[in-house]
């Protein structure tokens, strides 16, 4: 910590639902980062807590059943791409809903320095707005993924066999939606059918709400950092503001020396430390995410190239087709918002002197200008998010996955024997 103000356990969920933090997912999901254990000292908390256990044991169950049934020779190309965007994403998951646990000091430091950040602020209620807007979108964008992602599973591996059940198997022989090994037959009978269903269905939901959660974490990170960087800027437009020239050309003594002007010096050294203050906590969210971002690139790569295979081979049937295109249109736009966020970070850093625009900054005196000069130099460092310090945050990085991953589907259709 750097000194700032610790927070409570309700204020710390207070300040991540104000950021956009959908508490649901990461109930259900058993799922953490920054919060302390739920229902902490109570019997609720210790049956949570085997809980917790039981979703990762889910998650690794189905990944194992998953991976056992990839090194079976017998399975075709299809079969084994079905199963291959389940597994790559049970992997993902379980990295991502174990990273937090050794990280869990580092999130909340983060959370408290980003709520105690301009508290002093003359113009607090600006950036309270920008929060508020930066949750809006969050939240947003986490209600989309749920639809495209887990709403696409839960039909997949739950309502879909249900049906084809219950209708006389309308929609084909039965099978087991993603193809996996398990230690009794699940097509012998309709209970080992039904027991196979149910622990798929675990997995799916578990799955798409812990890597949700983990990315919904990140949104609310960056969201704070983006209203920090919109709030100096706003901030420094409104330190200059008092800097006026006549429309006759002529600088007003009593403006020039007026009670905003004596001012000047102490909020441009106040702006200075709080843009500090904000390159650094720019640097703990860097750190804390450049090694989830670099695994996070390399699992969609495969999740992406596999799933389009499956949706583009003509021997699957429509529903898989469907259900598996939703999914992928899921990842595809997960993948966009991701990259996008670490741009607006990016443009937001480079518009800070953008608040200069139109200012009559040659009114500064020379103890002032020392100040602006120093504004002027720091400001020209671009803050972008690294996965791994080597693969920024952007648009461009999102375009180069998508061809990646388009590279491997061909890559695969070829092996297959497969062409356009």
């Amino acid at each position: 910590m750097r000194g700032t103000m610790e927070l409570d356990d309700e204020e710390v969920m207070q300040t991540l639902q104000e950021s956009g933090l959908r508490t649901w997912i990461g109930v259900i999901a058993g799922f953490r980062f920054a919060q302390q254990p739920r229902f902490k000292g109570t019997l609720k908390g210790r049956i949570y807590w085997w809980y917790e256990i039981l979703t990762d044991l889910s998650v690794a169950i189905n990944g194992i059943s998953q991976f056992a049934a990839l090194l079976t020779p017998e399975f075709r190309m299809i079969d084994r791409c079905l199963m291959c965007f389940p597994a790559a994403s049970c992997l993902l998951c379980l990295f991502m809903s174990n990273y937090p646990r050794f990280k869990r000091k580092n999130f909340r430091s983060l959370v408290e320095e980003y709520e105690n950040s301009f508290s002093d602020s003359q113009y607090r209620h600006h950036l309270e707005e920008q929060i508020r807007k930066g949750a809006k979108h969050t939240r947003s964008v986490i209600m989309c993924l749920v639809l495209l992602e887990f709403i696409s599973m839960f039909i997949f591996c739950l309502i879909l066999p249900v049906l084809n059940e219950a209708t006389g198997f309308a929609f084909g022989p039965r099978r087991l939606a993603v193809p996996s090994l398990w230690l009794w037959d699940p097509l012998a009978g309709f209970w080992n059918y039904m027991a196979v269903v149910f622990v798929q269905l675990c997995g799916s939901v578990f799955v798409s709400l812990k890597k949700i959660g983990f990315l919904e974490s990140f949104f609310v990170y960056a969201s704070r950092q983006i209203c920090m960087f919109t709030h100096l800027r706003y901030n420094l437009g409104k330190i200059t503001d008092p800097l006026i020239v006549n429309d006759d050309g002529k600088v007003d003594v009593k403006e020039f020396t007026g009670s905003n002007r004596y001012l000047m010096k102490r909020k441009l050294i106040g702006w200075v430390k709080n843009h500090q203050n904000c390159l650094r906590l720019f640097e703990d969210l860097v750190k804390l995410y450049e090694w989830p971002l670099l695994v996070y690139f390399g699992a969609t790569i495969l999740i992406l190239c596999t799933a389009t295979y499956v949706t583009s081979d003509n021997s699957i049937d429509a529903q898989t087709c469907v259900i598996c295109g939703v999914f992928n249109l899921g990842i595809f736009f997960e993948l966009l918002f991701i990259c996008r966020t670490g741009d607006r970070i990016k443009h937001e850093s480079e518009k800070l002197l953008g608040a200069l625009n139109g200012k009559n900054t040659f009114l500064l005196k020379s103890d002032e200008y020392k100040y602006l000069k120093m504004i002027l130099t720091r400001c020209q460092s671009e803050s972008v998010i690294n996965a791994s310090g080597g693969f920024p945050l952007t648009i461009t990085t999102f375009i180069a996955i998508i061809k990646s991953s388009y590279s491997y589907y061909t890559l695969l259709k070829k092996v297959n024997g497969q062409t356009d």
